[in-house]
């Protein structure tokens, strides 16, 4: 059985760069709106994949200096 998470899905049918800007905007640095023909994900978008992050525990082992 396959199973395939939102983050998996997010990094399938985007960019990596995309989708990297979308996870550090998660983290509170703003890297602004990839280049076209990419567009940023959606605000909806970003909450499910904040959610997912969470759940496998990205935010709790990451240190952001601030």
């Amino acid at each position: 059985m396959l199973v395939v998470n939102f983050v998996t899905l997010c990094v399938s049918v985007t960019s990596v760069a995309a989708f990297s800007k979308a996870v550090l905007r998660l983290l509170g640095l703003d890297m602004g709106q990839p280049r076209l023909p990419l567009s940023p994900f959606r605000d909806s978008v970003l909450e499910l994949l904040r959610i997912d992050l969470a759940k496998i525990g990205f935010f709790d082992w990451l240190m952001v200096a601030q």
